[in-house]
């Protein structure tokens, strides 16, 4: 088993939730830790506990923290033509 490796450390759940969704999307197998407990103590834990701690597995690590970084630089931003009528909604 593979040891786990922190790449993204934010102070805000939806920051956390996002980042561990882009990574999810890339096929990385991620853990949020210190979700519940800090959710379920209403934030008041977040600052003791260090905030939200996206975990991946140590070989992982290094393109997980590259494509955050590019990520957070704006290199999947969207283009400012963007239609999104062009997006194919369906399921089936």
């Amino acid at each position: 088993m593979a040891a786990l490796v922190e790449v993204y450390s934010p102070s805000e759940l939806i920051d956390a939730i996002c980042a561990r969704s882009f990574l999810d999307a890339y096929g990385f197998c991620t853990f949020l830790y210190n979700e519940h407990h800090i959710t379920q103590s209403s934030g008041m834990l977040g600052l003791a506990l260090g905030g939200y701690r996206i975990l991946v597995a140590e070989e992982d690590a290094s393109e997980a923290k590259r494509l955050l970084s590019a990520a957070m630089e704006g290199e999947f931003q969207l283009d400012d033509r963007f239609d999104e009528s062009q997006l194919l909604l369906s399921l089936w």
